[in-house]
């Protein structure tokens, strides 16, 4: 049995999202796949000031606007964003309390929130395994299931990016300060 359909070309009572949940979108499929595969392709030679234009850049091609990366100071108390080439973070908080907001509740619980009513933000955990980096808050041009699956496939693959670039960094600087925030900041945060 054939649905009536809108002479918009969507079935009688639906719009354009809810119904795209259940047709296959190829262009969105390989938007998602394109966003994945280039920051792959592209992070062995990226460096930790790169990323955050990097992952905003790919990420904007494949239907999410605006993509931001905060990470945790070594107290887990305060989530700062990164910034770097390509991505100044001039409207944005700086710096983000843990206790008592969403994103802190993000970062300390491991979940995905919503940060719009509409669903079309959200803030995800940043994770290498157990241990909490920080969070991404993800801004999508699309409020259904797969703009949420994509978005949380590029939480992993941003988290372990910063884990390579953390990892690579000279001995001295391992775990010591968050990329985007001044020395004296994080050596503020550190002391009792």
């Amino acid at each position: 049995m054939l649905r009536s359909e809108s002479a918009g070309g969507y079935p009688e009572g639906t719009t354009p999202t809810s119904w795209g949940e259940h047709v296959t979108d190829h262009g969105r499929d390989a938007g998602g796949r394109r966003m994945l595969g280039d920051l792959i392709a592209a992070g062995h030679l990226m460096s930790m000031e790169e990323l955050p234009g990097a992952v905003a850049e790919r990420a904007a091609d494949a239907g999410f606007p605006e993509v931001l990366i905060y990470l945790g100071d070594l107290r887990g108390q305060v989530l700062r964003l990164v910034t770097g080439e390509g991505l100044s973070g001039a409207c944005h908080e700086r710096e983000l309390r843990v206790e008592g907001t969403v994103p802190g509740r993000s970062y300390q619980y491991g979940q995905v929130i919503a940060a719009a009513p509409d669903g079309s933000q959200w803030w995800l955990p940043l994770m290498d395994g157990t241990e909490r980096l920080g969070v991404l808050r993800v801004a999508s041009a699309h409020t259904d299931d797969r703009a949420g699956e994509d978005a949380a496939s590029l939480s992993g693959l941003v988290a372990l990016m910063i884990v390579t670039k953390r990892n690579g960094a000279p001995a001295d600087q391992k775990g010591r300060q968050p990329a985007g925030a001044s020395a004296s900041s994080t050596q503020e945060a550190a002391d009792p």
